[in-house]
């Protein structure tokens, strides 16, 4: 039954004319344009060429059998975050979270997007490769690791009260912010420890060394915990990705189409069960109107961008030290009082926006670190690593494991800020590294 649906599916797509997704991808940010009487056509023009245009072009190339699902990801963010909200706000002249912006502004941010852009091209068809881990997965230490997620899951929801499983989000992020840091530190440890797992199961369960039932197993546990009303969009995303693109071999243009149109129309509407405070108490606000949710914080790639240029109008460079101080998000505040706070918070202060957690995508975290040259060299070495990790996928499960989890989180990891992704991305290495071991 697996097979068929596969073969049935890939074949709808293979035999497809797949240019007629190209031409949907160059017009339909058109037909959302918000014409204003001062619109500047020049920026609409660069906004479309490099950030609507290039995307696509790049998106083409990666049908090629030596790109990957991760290449598909970085240039989806790209036309989607700069794009397609970026020809809405500039055509509309609203920006989310900037109250005031000029011309020079806008120009700058666009050539910042693009300065990122050839450092990950730079990066990405360099003839530098880096030499990952070969290792592969022990199918009795992801049992332990499963077993053990699913016992801080229990202890989780035994101090919290197992009703809070279906609290609405907001309330239960409010619940666990007054529990006190170990919950803190469960609810991140099982946001990746169930994905190791979860991937690691289907890499067995494709070449037969681990049965279906205990796919049922871990795929049931995780739709409970992960469940819409509690979890946040991401893990939500991330599953059902992992499991989609099983069944669906990790087609490339399955990927391209849904996460290209998930993102554009379906994305907004996730947050439905994140509840917001009103004069009434709780509400739920829903807008239909899509060229609306463009204009949201949910598309702020060019407003973090503009936030880090006005900082660095009146301060110092960080000199990379926004990366580095990532590394420290696991040390307790209430341990170290000055710790370094992160990028989201720095420029929300200095911008005096009331929401202090909004995103600081990866553009702007470069360009906190050294102006244009940390924009290009931060996207250099991300094209270096996406170039390693798709050449090498292949022949190590340590890497194929961080491939596919990839495949969903570069779209958060590019959105930023870096103490966020930080959170996933170094109990991910290292419980990855854990259940495996080097190949002799």
């Amino acid at each position: 039954m697996k097979n068929f649906f596969i073969n049935r599916y890939l074949n709808f797509f293979n035999n497809s004319p797949f240019t007629i997704f190209f031409i949907l991808l160059l017009v339909l940010p058109i037909c959302f344009l918000q014409f204003s009487s001062f619109i500047n056509f020049a920026i609409i023009f660069y906004t479309y060429i490099f950030f609507i245009f290039t995307p696509i072009y790049f998106l083409f190339k990666t049908l090629s059998p030596n790109h990957s699902l991760v290449d598909i990801s970085f240039w989806i963010y790209v036309y989607v975050f700069f794009g397609f909200s970026g020809l809405i706000q500039f055509s509309s002249e609203q920006i989310p979270w900037i109250n005031y912006y000029n011309e020079n502004l806008v120009h700058k941010s666009i050539m910042i997007g693009i300065c990122g852009i050839i450092g990950f091209i730079f990066g990405r068809y360099s003839i530098q490769n880096l030499r990952l881990p070969n290792r592969n997965i022990i199918i009795s230490r992801i049992h332990i690791l499963f077993s053990l997620s699913v016992c801080l899951a229990l202890i989780l929801f035994t101090t919290l009260g197992f009703e809070k499983i279906i609290y609405p989000r907001f309330l239960f992020d409010l619940t666990v912010k007054e529990s006190g840091y170990l919950q803190i530190l469960i609810i991140r440890f099982l946001k990746v420890s169930l994905f190791v797992c979860l991937i690691s199961y289907l890499l067995k369960h494709k070449q037969n060394e681990t049965s279906s039932f205990t796919l049922i197993v871990i795929c049931s546990f995780m739709l409970i915990y992960f469940n819409p009303i509690r979890s946040e969009r991401l893990s939500l995303l991330m599953f059902l990705t992992f499991i989609l693109l099983y069944f669906v071999n990790y087609s490339k243009k399955f990927w391209m189409v849904s996460l290209s149109l998930g993102l554009s129309f379906i994305f907004p509407y996730l947050d439905y069960f994140r509840e917001s405070l009103s004069n009434d108490g709780f509400s739920k606000q829903n807008s239909y109107d899509v060229a609306s949710h463009f204009l949201t914080g949910d598309f702020d790639a060019f407003s973090t961008i503009i936030l880090s240029i006005n900082y660095i109008k009146f301060n110092e460079f960080s000199l990379f030290k926004n990366f580095f101080d990532a590394l420290l998000v696991y040390i307790p505040r209430a341990i170290w009082v000055d710790k370094p706070i992160s990028s989201s918070f720095l420029l929300t202060n200095d911008g005096s926006i009331q929401f202090s957690s909004i995103a600081t995508n990866y553009w702007a975290e470069g360009y906190l670190a050294l102006g244009f040259i940390g924009v290009f060299l931060s996207l250099f070495i991300i094209g270096i690593l996406v170039k390693s990790i798709s050449e090498q996928r292949d022949g190590s499960h340590f890497i194929q494991v961080i491939y596919i989890f990839f495949i969903p989180y570069m779209i958060y990891f590019l959105r930023g800020d870096l103490y966020s992704t930080a959170f996933r991305l170094i109990p991910l290495i290292f419980l990855t590294y854990l259940v495996t071991e080097k190949e002799n």
